[in-house]
């Protein structure tokens, strides 16, 4: 995937030097670029309203109040989100900057995902209940969540968006995924690397690897203490599997459940049904393998990388 990443990758970085006028492109020239191809304006996403509206939007999922009813704390954190599940279902907590913008809205997207989940789980202990060690499925169900923020349906209900400036951000994301998931393997392989030899410095062949394939201009490596391997360590290639999950389990909802993909009611239904509630009482690979009618692979994320329809 990553060889074959290159021309769209040359390509995305082209597009950033000819609209900026730039000679050069580093690694945060990427950042920068990521979130400025066609930036959406935060007043149409207001930090004050924005859990009542997250939990607006997955009420017309069909999710009821029962299962919206969660704590939710606004604080600075070093993460976009997190969400903290001491006792399922009953115990559910989420975590999010205090902070309006698109980026944020669909944090709390994926973050209510995870909680939804938590509190749509019925199994007949509690370990069968919390999942644990199953981090890729949880990760891929709330990146379903997280495609509402993304939908041209809820955009639409966004003040002051038009059509054309709707058309244009969803058109700019279509190398999204791609580059998250390259991105994704290359910060594993970096830790990989890491306990494997943790005697030596591991940025190195890495970062190689990487300025080759991004064209980034030489420059010096930052540092190799990444807090995210301490707090979440071997956890970043679930990220990477969750892309494909979910990509899976979008391309079967989108056949399986009829209507729109948003607002719709029997979205919440079909996911509750096939993937919420069963928890870890069922080997989840097995779960893809039951619902989609195939094992899972590669195909749907490679389907998706597509430009999205206007």
């Amino acid at each position: 995937m990553i060889a074959a990443s290159r021309a769209r990758i040359r390509a995305f970085r082209n597009d950033f030097l000819a609209r900026t006028g730039q000679q050069v492109w580093y690694p945060w020239d990427l950042i920068f670029a990521r979130h400025t191809r066609a930036e959406l304006p935060e007043d149409a996403f207001p930090g004050k309203s924005m859990t009542s509206e997250v939990r607006s939007a997955l009420r017309a999922w069909g999710f009821g109040e029962p299962l919206l009813r969660f704590r939710v704390v606004r604080h600075d954190l070093p993460f976009g989100g997190l969400t903290i599940v001491p006792h399922v279902p009953d115990d559910v907590r989420v975590l999010v900057h205090p902070h309006g913008g698109w980026e944020y809205y669909s944090v709390l997207f994926h973050e209510f995902g995870h909680a939804v989940h938590g509190r749509s789980t019925r199994a007949p202990s509690h370990l069968l209940r919390n999942g644990l060690g199953f981090a890729a499925f949880h990760e891929g169900v709330a990146e379903v969540f997280e495609e509402i923020s993304v939908s041209r349906s809820w955009l639409r209900t966004r003040p002051g968006l038009t059509p054309d400036r709707i058309r244009k951000f969803r058109a700019s994301r279509t190398d999204e995924n791609l580059l998250r998931a390259v991105l994704m393997g290359f910060a594993f392989l970096q830790e990989v690397a890491t306990y494997d030899h943790p005697e030596r410095d591991p940025r190195p062949a890495i970062h190689d690897r990487v300025r080759r394939l991004f064209g980034f201009e030489p420059y010096r490596s930052p540092s190799w203490v990444d807090v995210f391997s301490v707090t979440h360590p071997v956890y970043r290639q679930s990220y990477f599997v969750a892309l494909l999950f979910s990509a899976q389990l979008l391309a079967e909802l989108h056949r399986a459940v009829k209507g729109p993909f948003w607002p719709n009611p029997r979205v919440g239904a079909w996911l509750t049904a096939h993937w919420l509630r069963p928890g870890a009482s069922q080997d989840w690979t097995d779960m893809v393998t039951k619902v989609t009618g195939r094992p899972l692979g590669v195909e749907s994320f490679l389907g998706g990388l597509q430009p999205p329809k206007a």
